[in-house]
Protein backbone atom coordinates (compact mmCIF):
# COMPACT_ATOMS: atom_id res chain seq x y z
CA UNK A 1 0.00 0.00 0.00
CA UNK A 2 2.88 2.36 0.78
CA UNK A 3 4.35 1.73 -2.70
CA UNK A 4 0.96 2.42 -4.33
CA UNK A 5 0.59 5.63 -2.33
CA UNK A 6 4.05 6.77 -3.38
CA UNK A 7 3.33 6.10 -7.07
CA UNK A 8 0.06 8.00 -6.85
CA UNK A 9 1.80 10.90 -5.14
CA UNK A 10 4.43 11.16 -7.90
CA UNK A 11 1.81 10.85 -10.64
CA UNK A 12 -0.41 13.54 -9.10
CA UNK A 13 2.50 15.86 -8.48
CA UNK A 14 3.33 15.47 -12.17
CA UNK A 15 -0.15 16.60 -13.16
CA UNK A 16 -0.65 19.87 -11.27
CA UNK A 17 1.42 22.78 -9.92
CA UNK A 18 0.16 25.03 -7.16
CA UNK A 19 -0.63 28.54 -8.37
CA UNK A 20 0.29 27.64 -11.97
CA UNK A 21 -1.18 29.69 -14.76
CA UNK A 22 -4.40 27.65 -14.65
CA UNK A 23 -5.38 28.75 -11.11
CA UNK A 24 -5.36 31.81 -8.93
CA UNK A 25 -3.39 31.87 -5.71
CA UNK A 26 -5.42 31.92 -2.54
CA UNK A 27 -5.09 31.55 1.20
CA UNK A 28 -6.53 28.58 3.06
CA UNK A 29 -7.57 28.75 6.71
CA UNK A 30 -8.17 25.41 8.45
CA UNK A 31 -11.67 25.39 9.93
CA UNK A 32 -11.77 21.74 11.02
CA UNK A 33 -10.27 20.86 14.39
CA UNK A 34 -7.75 18.59 12.66
CA UNK A 35 -7.19 17.69 9.01
CA UNK A 36 -4.68 15.53 7.17
CA UNK A 37 -2.49 16.71 4.28
CA UNK A 38 -1.82 13.87 1.83
CA UNK A 39 0.59 13.61 -1.08
CA UNK A 40 -2.18 12.85 -3.62
CA UNK A 41 -5.99 13.14 -3.75
CA UNK A 42 -6.60 9.62 -2.53
CA UNK A 43 -7.37 8.31 0.95
CA UNK A 44 -4.60 5.73 0.55
CA UNK A 45 -1.95 8.32 -0.33
CA UNK A 46 0.81 8.85 2.27
CA UNK A 47 0.15 11.37 5.01
CA UNK A 48 2.48 14.39 4.91
CA UNK A 49 1.39 16.33 7.99
CA UNK A 50 -1.62 17.16 10.16
CA UNK A 51 -3.03 20.70 10.34
CA UNK A 52 -5.09 22.23 13.12
CA UNK A 53 -7.85 24.83 13.27
CA UNK A 54 -6.71 28.37 12.47
CA UNK A 55 -3.54 27.48 10.56
CA UNK A 56 -3.05 29.46 7.30
CA UNK A 57 -1.21 28.45 4.17
CA UNK A 58 -1.25 29.13 0.38
CA UNK A 59 -3.76 27.18 -1.69
CA UNK A 60 -5.35 26.95 -5.14
CA UNK A 61 -8.54 28.97 -5.43
CA UNK A 62 -10.35 26.05 -7.08
CA UNK A 63 -10.91 22.60 -5.55
CA UNK A 64 -9.99 19.41 -7.36
CA UNK A 65 -13.12 17.42 -6.76
CA UNK A 66 -13.33 16.92 -2.99
CA UNK A 67 -9.68 17.99 -2.51
CA UNK A 68 -7.71 21.24 -2.62
CA UNK A 69 -4.00 21.68 -3.28
CA UNK A 70 -2.02 23.56 -0.59
CA UNK A 71 1.60 24.52 -0.09
CA UNK A 72 3.24 23.67 3.23
CA UNK A 73 5.74 25.97 5.00
CA UNK A 74 8.63 23.66 4.07
CA UNK A 75 7.81 24.00 0.35
CA UNK A 76 6.09 20.66 -0.12
CA UNK A 77 2.71 20.39 -1.84
CA UNK A 78 -0.19 18.36 -0.53
CA UNK A 79 -3.92 17.73 -0.83
CA UNK A 80 -6.52 18.44 1.86
CA UNK A 81 -10.24 17.73 2.03
CA UNK A 82 -11.79 20.94 0.68
CA UNK A 83 -14.57 20.84 3.29
CA UNK A 84 -11.95 21.32 6.03
CA UNK A 85 -10.74 24.67 4.59
CA UNK A 86 -11.98 28.24 4.18
CA UNK A 87 -10.50 29.91 1.09
CA UNK A 88 -9.74 33.58 0.38
CA UNK A 89 -8.62 34.45 -3.16
CA UNK A 90 -5.87 37.07 -3.15
CA UNK A 91 -4.63 37.08 -6.73
CA UNK A 92 -6.33 37.74 -10.10
CA UNK A 93 -6.93 34.87 -12.49
CA UNK A 94 -4.45 34.16 -15.23
CA UNK A 95 -4.79 32.44 -18.56
CA UNK A 96 -5.27 28.68 -18.38
CA UNK A 97 -2.53 26.34 -19.41
CA UNK A 98 -2.61 25.51 -23.09
CA UNK A 99 -2.39 21.76 -23.22
CA UNK A 100 -1.39 21.84 -26.87
CA UNK A 101 1.81 23.78 -26.13
CA UNK A 102 2.77 21.87 -22.98
CA UNK A 103 5.97 19.92 -23.63
CA UNK A 104 5.62 16.14 -23.42
CA UNK A 105 6.71 14.43 -20.22
CA UNK A 106 10.09 12.72 -20.00
CA UNK A 107 10.25 9.22 -21.38
CA UNK A 108 10.61 7.87 -17.84
CA UNK A 109 7.52 9.66 -16.45
CA UNK A 110 4.90 7.33 -15.00
CA UNK A 111 1.43 7.39 -16.62
CA UNK A 112 -1.56 8.49 -14.53
CA UNK A 113 -3.65 5.78 -12.85
CA UNK A 114 -6.60 4.33 -14.79
CA UNK A 115 -9.54 6.72 -14.85
CA UNK A 116 -7.49 9.72 -13.70
CA UNK A 117 -8.58 13.07 -15.13
CA UNK A 118 -6.71 16.32 -14.27
CA UNK A 119 -8.72 19.24 -12.87
CA UNK A 120 -10.06 21.82 -15.29
CA UNK A 121 -7.38 24.22 -16.52
CA UNK A 122 -4.48 21.80 -16.08
CA UNK A 123 -2.53 20.02 -18.76
CA UNK A 124 -2.95 16.24 -19.08
CA UNK A 125 0.71 15.80 -18.11
CA UNK A 126 3.28 18.03 -16.52
CA UNK A 127 6.30 18.05 -14.34
CA UNK A 128 6.65 17.83 -10.56
CA UNK A 129 7.44 21.06 -8.72
CA UNK A 130 11.16 21.93 -8.67
CA UNK A 131 13.00 20.13 -5.92
CA UNK A 132 10.08 17.77 -5.18
CA UNK A 133 11.17 14.97 -2.83
CA UNK A 134 8.85 12.37 -1.32
CA UNK A 135 8.85 12.51 2.48
CA UNK A 136 6.86 9.98 4.52
CA UNK A 137 4.30 11.41 6.91
CA UNK A 138 4.48 11.27 10.71
CA UNK A 139 4.26 7.77 12.16
CA UNK A 140 5.65 6.06 9.07
CA UNK A 141 7.49 2.92 10.22
CA UNK A 142 8.17 4.29 13.69
CA UNK A 143 7.31 2.98 17.14
CA UNK A 144 4.69 5.40 18.40
CA UNK A 145 1.07 5.35 19.54
CA UNK A 146 -0.86 2.11 20.06
CA UNK A 147 1.08 -1.14 20.32
CA UNK A 148 -0.34 -4.62 19.58
CA UNK A 149 1.83 -7.76 19.31
CA UNK A 150 0.49 -11.20 18.42
CA UNK A 151 2.67 -14.29 18.55
CA UNK A 152 2.49 -17.99 17.71
CA UNK A 153 5.31 -20.47 18.17
CA UNK A 154 6.58 -23.84 19.31
CA UNK A 155 9.12 -25.04 21.85
CA UNK A 156 9.65 -27.22 24.89
CA UNK A 157 8.04 -27.03 28.36
CA UNK A 158 8.96 -28.83 31.58
CA UNK A 159 6.74 -28.92 34.70
CA UNK A 160 8.15 -30.37 37.93
CA UNK A 161 6.29 -30.88 41.23
CA UNK A 162 8.34 -31.42 44.43
CA UNK A 163 7.09 -32.24 47.92
CA UNK A 164 4.12 -34.48 47.10
CA UNK A 165 3.34 -37.95 48.40
CA UNK A 166 5.17 -39.62 45.53
CA UNK A 167 8.30 -37.48 45.57
CA UNK A 168 9.17 -35.66 42.35
CA UNK A 169 6.64 -35.70 39.52
CA UNK A 170 7.31 -34.30 36.03
CA UNK A 171 5.29 -33.42 32.96
CA UNK A 172 7.23 -32.39 29.86
CA UNK A 173 7.17 -32.36 26.07
CA UNK A 174 6.95 -30.26 22.92
CA UNK A 175 4.66 -27.29 23.42
CA UNK A 176 2.87 -24.58 21.48
CA UNK A 177 2.89 -20.93 22.53
CA UNK A 178 0.21 -18.30 21.94
CA UNK A 179 0.16 -14.73 23.16
CA UNK A 180 -1.07 -11.17 22.75
CA UNK A 181 0.28 -7.92 24.16
CA UNK A 182 -1.57 -4.57 24.00
CA UNK A 183 -0.19 -1.24 25.17
CA UNK A 184 1.36 2.00 23.99
CA UNK A 185 4.56 3.99 23.57
CA UNK A 186 5.51 6.11 26.61
CA UNK A 187 8.93 7.29 25.35
CA UNK A 188 10.85 6.94 22.07
CA UNK A 189 11.04 3.20 21.27
CA UNK A 190 9.91 2.31 24.84
CA UNK A 191 6.58 0.52 25.24
CA UNK A 192 4.53 -0.68 28.20
CA UNK A 193 1.79 -3.26 27.74
CA UNK A 194 -0.51 -5.84 29.27
CA UNK A 195 -0.01 -9.43 28.07
CA UNK A 196 -1.80 -12.77 27.95
CA UNK A 197 0.32 -15.83 27.13
CA UNK A 198 -0.23 -19.59 26.98
CA UNK A 199 2.15 -22.57 26.67
CA UNK A 200 0.51 -25.96 26.14
CA UNK A 201 1.80 -29.56 25.99
CA UNK A 202 -0.48 -32.04 24.25
CA UNK A 203 -0.18 -35.69 25.38
CA UNK A 204 2.65 -34.88 27.82
CA UNK A 205 5.25 -37.35 29.03
CA UNK A 206 4.95 -38.05 32.76
CA UNK A 207 7.82 -39.17 35.02
CA UNK A 208 7.46 -40.38 38.60
CA UNK A 209 9.58 -42.74 40.69
CA UNK A 210 11.91 -43.55 37.76
CA UNK A 211 9.02 -44.56 35.48
CA UNK A 212 7.88 -42.51 32.48
CA UNK A 213 5.13 -42.71 29.89
CA UNK A 214 2.91 -40.64 27.64
CA UNK A 215 -0.49 -39.54 28.93
CA UNK A 216 -2.83 -39.59 25.91
CA UNK A 217 -5.82 -37.26 25.58
CA UNK A 218 -4.44 -34.86 28.17
CA UNK A 219 -3.05 -31.34 27.91
CA UNK A 220 -0.91 -29.47 30.43
CA UNK A 221 -0.92 -25.68 30.07
CA UNK A 222 0.64 -22.66 31.72
CA UNK A 223 -1.83 -19.77 31.48
CA UNK A 224 -0.48 -16.37 32.45
CA UNK A 225 -1.60 -12.74 32.58
CA UNK A 226 0.67 -9.81 33.37
CA UNK A 227 2.28 -6.49 32.50
CA UNK A 228 5.60 -5.70 30.90
CA UNK A 229 7.77 -3.41 28.83
CA UNK A 230 9.64 -3.58 25.52
CA UNK A 231 12.49 -1.52 24.09
CA UNK A 232 13.42 -1.32 20.39
CA UNK A 233 16.94 -0.69 19.10
CA UNK A 234 16.65 1.52 16.03
CA UNK A 235 17.13 1.36 13.11
CA UNK A 236 17.71 -2.41 13.34
CA UNK A 237 14.24 -2.98 14.86
CA UNK A 238 15.63 -5.45 17.39
CA UNK A 239 13.69 -5.53 20.65
CA UNK A 240 13.94 -6.81 24.22
CA UNK A 241 10.81 -7.44 26.29
CA UNK A 242 10.13 -8.58 29.84
CA UNK A 243 6.79 -9.40 31.46
CA UNK A 244 5.86 -10.13 35.08
CA UNK A 245 3.10 -12.73 35.17
CA UNK A 246 0.42 -14.22 37.38
CA UNK A 247 0.57 -17.85 36.21
CA UNK A 248 -1.46 -21.00 36.73
CA UNK A 249 -0.93 -24.63 35.71
CA UNK A 250 -4.02 -26.33 34.25
CA UNK A 251 -4.22 -30.05 33.35
CA UNK A 252 -7.20 -31.13 31.28
CA UNK A 253 -8.61 -34.45 30.05
CA UNK A 254 -9.50 -33.59 26.44
CA UNK A 255 -11.59 -36.74 26.04
CA UNK A 256 -14.11 -35.35 28.55
CA UNK A 257 -16.08 -32.50 27.00
CA UNK A 258 -17.87 -31.62 30.22
CA UNK A 259 -14.88 -29.70 31.57
CA UNK A 260 -15.27 -31.41 34.98
CA UNK A 261 -11.93 -33.19 34.52
CA UNK A 262 -9.96 -29.92 34.50
CA UNK A 263 -7.48 -29.57 37.36
CA UNK A 264 -5.67 -26.35 38.24
CA UNK A 265 -2.92 -25.19 40.56
CA UNK A 266 -2.99 -22.08 42.70
CA UNK A 267 -1.94 -18.86 41.00
CA UNK A 268 1.80 -18.21 41.25
CA UNK A 269 4.46 -15.83 40.03
CA UNK A 270 6.06 -15.98 36.59
CA UNK A 271 8.29 -14.12 34.14
CA UNK A 272 8.50 -14.06 30.35
CA UNK A 273 11.53 -12.74 28.47
CA UNK A 274 11.69 -12.10 24.71
CA UNK A 275 14.48 -11.13 22.32
CA UNK A 276 13.29 -10.53 18.77
CA UNK A 277 13.79 -8.91 15.40
CA UNK A 278 11.07 -7.40 13.22
CA UNK A 279 10.86 -6.28 9.61
CA UNK A 280 8.43 -3.58 8.49
CA UNK A 281 5.74 -5.02 6.20
CA UNK A 282 3.75 -1.75 5.81
CA UNK A 283 3.55 1.73 7.33
CA UNK A 284 2.56 0.38 10.76
CA UNK A 285 2.79 -3.44 10.67
CA UNK A 286 5.92 -5.49 11.27
CA UNK A 287 6.56 -9.23 11.02
CA UNK A 288 9.21 -10.84 13.15
CA UNK A 289 10.78 -13.76 14.98
CA UNK A 290 11.73 -14.00 18.65
CA UNK A 291 13.23 -16.31 21.23
CA UNK A 292 11.10 -16.84 24.34
CA UNK A 293 11.85 -18.06 27.85
CA UNK A 294 9.10 -18.36 30.46
CA UNK A 295 9.64 -19.27 34.12
CA UNK A 296 6.98 -19.72 36.82
CA UNK A 297 6.33 -21.31 40.17
CA UNK A 298 3.08 -22.03 42.02
CA UNK A 299 1.56 -24.29 44.68
CA UNK A 300 -0.53 -27.26 43.62
CA UNK A 301 -4.26 -26.94 44.19
CA UNK A 302 -4.38 -30.25 46.09
CA UNK A 303 -6.97 -31.53 48.52
CA UNK A 304 -7.05 -30.23 52.09
CA UNK A 305 -4.93 -32.22 54.55
CA UNK A 306 -2.58 -33.60 51.88
CA UNK A 307 0.94 -32.42 51.08
CA UNK A 308 0.80 -29.46 48.74
CA UNK A 309 3.71 -29.71 46.27
CA UNK A 310 5.28 -26.74 44.52
CA UNK A 311 5.35 -26.68 40.73
CA UNK A 312 8.37 -25.22 38.97
CA UNK A 313 7.89 -24.63 35.25
CA UNK A 314 10.21 -23.47 32.50
CA UNK A 315 9.47 -23.12 28.81
CA UNK A 316 11.57 -22.21 25.77
CA UNK A 317 10.14 -21.31 22.37
CA UNK A 318 10.72 -19.86 18.94
CA UNK A 319 7.96 -17.39 18.09
CA UNK A 320 6.66 -15.75 14.94
CA UNK A 321 5.01 -12.40 15.52
CA UNK A 322 2.90 -9.71 13.87
CA UNK A 323 3.14 -6.27 15.50
CA UNK A 324 1.09 -3.10 14.94
CA UNK A 325 2.68 0.14 16.09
Amino acid sequence: MRLVGRCLAVVFASGVVLCASGARAGEAVVKASTTVVRSAPFEVAPELVRLHAGERLPADDRPQGAWRRVRLPDGRFGLVHDADLEITVNAPPTAPVNAATTPPPPATAAPPPPGYAPPAGYAPYGYPPPGYVYRPGPGFQTHDGTYVRLHLGAGYTNMTADGGLGGTFKLHGASTSLGVAVGGVVAPSFIVYGALTLATISDPTAEVGGTSGTIPNFTASVRALGAGAAYYLEPDNVYFAGTLLAAQLVVDDTSDNSGSSQMGSNVGLGFEGLVGKEWWASDNWGLGVAGQVMLSTMKDGGAAGLPNPTWTIYSFGLLFSATYN
